[in-house]
Order: structure tokens, then C-alpha cells, then sequence
């Protein structure tokens, strides 16, 4: 059982800036043998900034308290994301992101320890340009390394991608009209 009432704010600051903003408090309730009831803080918050045309910051942190995939765990993490992007030589879009989270996975029994802890560090890279009017092309690398105070749970892994989209245009069926 879990409840987590929480307060959400956007405000535009400035005609180019803007905050989102959500807080609240994570409540766990485990059944069984000697469980716990875990409380913790949680939030998470993102300034967006377009300081000048075809660029845009964003810089953001979390704060999650969840339960985990692994029996009798739970996970309280905290990170950060910062992006970059912009329009270069009037067609491509360049992206650049870093981000960290860190996860804590503790014991949801009374008398369980602090089981791990986990470092995530990614970094990635995109170029998009448009095709065809409604279209996009773009190819990304992402470099992540994950790592962990328990053995066998470290790794790093490297991703390339080219992705193609396009966006057809739809119609809404004709309305049946009675008189």
C-alpha cells in the first residue's frame, strides 16, 4: 500500500525561461514479517531556457522513492539532467546531455541493512535535420555507466542509433449531421 500526495507548480518566469516544479512525500507500506512503513521526500524540478532563437537549457533534478523490481527492496534515488540544443546552419539540430542518478536500495524489513548503491553516468549526443516537409533524420550515441557497490551489477554500454520518422497529416472522419 502507497500514497503520495504532492503540489505541482509551472510558472513561465520570463518570456524565455520557465520552472515545473513537483513536490510531495512518498508513503510505503509493506506487509509481512517484520516490515517497515517508509516515508521519504520527493520532487522533481525543471528549468527550461531559450535564451536566444533555435536554443534551448534544461536543467533538471529528481528525488524518487520507489519500490524495487528485487523482493523486499526499495529504491530512494536523486540525479540531475542537463540539455543542450541547437539549430546549426539553419537545418540540423545538435543535442547534448549529461545526467547522473544515484540509487540507494535498502531493505524494507525492520531489521534489514542498506543492501546497494548504484552511480549511473550518461552522456549522449544527437543530430536530427528535416526531410521531406514532415519528416526527420537523425543518428545518436549514448555512452552510460552504471556503477554499483555489489559486485556483478556494474557495467557500461554504448548505443548508436539512426532513427527516421515522419508525420502524416490526418482528417477527422465527416461528421453525421441530423436536422
Amino acid at each position: 500500500f502507497h500514497y503520495r500526495p504532492d503540489v505541482l507548480l509551472n510558472w513561465r518566469l520570463t518570456t524565455r525561461t520557465s520552472l515545473a516544479f513537483t513536490a510531495g512525500w512518498e508513503h510505503r507500506q509493506y506487509l509481512g514479517h517484520a516490515a517497515l512503513d517508509m516515508s521519504s521526500p520527493v520532487f522533481s524540478s525543471t528549468l527550461t531556457m531559450n535564451p536566444f532563437a533555435h536554443t534551448v537549457m534544461n536543467v533538471g533534478v529528481t528525488r524518487t522513492f520507489t519500490s524495487s523490481l528485487f523482493a523486499r527492496r526499495a529504491s530512494d534515488g536523486t540525479g540531475w539532467t542537463a540539455t543542450l540544443g541547437q539549430r546549426v546552419l539553419g537545418h540540423f539540430q545538435v543535442s547534448l546531455t549529461g545526467a547522473r542518478q544515484t540509487t540507494n536500495y535498502v531493505s524494507t524489513a525492520s531489521d534489514g541493512p542498506s543492501l546497494r548503491r548504484d552511480r549511473v553516468d550518461e552522456y549522449s549526443t544527437s543530430v536530427g535535420v528535416p526531410i521531406f516537409r514532415r519528416g526527420t533524420a537523425s543518428v545518436s550515441y549514448s555512452h552510460r555507466r552504471n556503477s554499483s557497490s555489489e559486485a556483478g551489477f556494474s557495467f557500461t554500454s554504448r548505443t548508436a542509433s539512426f532513427n527516421l520518422s515522419y508525420a502524416f497529416e490526418g482528417k477527422a472522419p465527416p461528421r453525421d449531421v441530423e436536422e
